[in-house]
């Protein structure tokens, strides 16, 4: 009898632990969606809204558009530096493109989401969040690499120097 009791036992106890790992997996591979930016100051949300309108201010042409070199990334990484204030304006702001015209900004299309920034930016106002937004877009595409080689002429030795030449010469304004 207790060879039979020491076998039902450890049959239990092994069924007990490949259930656990089992349910561990399984459950573990529900997630709804993958986190892209766990890291992200803003919260995953804002930096996701965020892609959309820096593509939206820079698009995809015959160069990489905001959204490919990152900037909504950069966006996020200078919000640290927000005030406690500044951070949570900013985010208000931006609850406030997202609702757009009664329809959620990532479900516009192209032409919606450029008529609604523009209609925005028409507003004016000192403290109009699509004037930050434009600059940090700005600035984030052309002094990242994306920006600096394929956006503008880049040329890491630069030659001699020549105050005045046509731009028609070199074909795009230079990156510094």
């Amino acid at each position: 009898m207790k060879r039979r009791e020491a076998l039902k036992t450890s049959a239990f106890l092994a069924g007990c632990g490949l259930s656990a790992g089992t349910i561990a997996a399984i459950v573990s591979g529900c997630q709804s969606e993958p986190s892209l930016y766990p890291d992200a100051h803003l919260g995953e949300d804002h930096v996701r809204l965020l892609g959309e309108i820096v593509e939206t201010i820079i698009p995809t042409t015959d160069t990489p558009g905001a959204k490919a070199a990152e900037v909504h990334l950069f966006i996020d990484q200078v919000s640290t530096q927000f005030t406690e204030d500044e951070l949570v304006a900013f985010k208000a702001a931006l609850d406030e493109i997202d609702k757009g015209n009664g329809k959620k900004f990532a479900k516009m299309s192209s032409e919606e989401r450029e008529e609604y920034l523009l209609s925005i930016e028409a507003k004016g106002g000192d403290k109009n969040p699509y004037n930050m937004l434009r600059g940090l877009t700005c600035q984030g595409y052309f002094t990242s690499e994306i920006g600096a080689t394929k956006a503008l002429a880049y040329d890491p030795i630069p030659g001699e120097y020549k105050p005045c030449i046509e731009l028609s010469e070199v074909g795009k304004a230079w990156a510094l």
